[in-house]
């Protein structure tokens, strides 16, 4: 109450699953989507599921700010992963360059890999490409040396949400987001 007292306002709730890659089982993850390290040519691609997929997180929520906006952060964050010192953008594709999902991710000193931004293409949603993507990629996380693999996501996001559920995430207590505008 204080915080929106002083002009903030409540956006969402933030979890942040982890999942222990000791408990991955290999058998889960059907091996037939190819995840390869994103180049220029991939961006286009990147930036259309980027501009589109994002519809539940804070700033699509906040009325304050236009959806455009929002769109282009995406966008922005998606493009700037392709030459990061740290991060790194991955495609993820089903047969012949149909690209069905995009993950930034960073491997972190402890061993975690964080998983900043993904996203499954909206024309791919509902089509068991999440579960397999996810699944794929934590088994790339786990061959390329993480021990865990650690995220973000929205409570609203529901979809999502169940996804890391059936997948095993754990999930310690969420955390909440608040905006502050300047007022015009």
């Amino acid at each position: 109450m204080l915080l929106e007292e002083a002009g903030f306002r409540f956006i969402e709730m933030l979890y942040l699953p982890e999942f222990d890659l000791s408990t991955l089982d290999a058998a889960s993850n059907d091996g037939n989507l190819q995840i390869v390290r994103a180049t220029q040519a991939d961006l286009p691609q990147v930036l259309q599921i980027a501009g589109t997929a994002f519809r539940n997180e804070r700033f699509h929520i906040d009325p304050r700010l236009s959806p455009e906006l929002s769109d282009r952060r995406y966008q922005s964050w998606a493009r700037s992963s392709l030459r990061h010192p740290t991060q790194q953008l991955f495609v993820i594709s089903d047969g012949e360059k149909k690209v069905v999902a995009f993950f930034v991710t960073e491997l972190l000193s402890d061993g975690t890999c964080y998983w900043h931004l993904n996203a499954v293409a909206p024309e791919y949603q509902g089509n068991g490409y999440g579960r397999r993507a996810w699944s794929a990629m934590l088994e790339h996380a786990r061959v390329n040396g993480a021990r865990r693999v650690r995220t973000s996501i929205v409570a609203r996001n529901h979809r999502v949400l169940n996804l890391y559920a059936r997948l095993g995430f754990r999930f310690p207590p969420p955390l909440m987001t608040f905006h502050w505008v300047r007022p015009a």
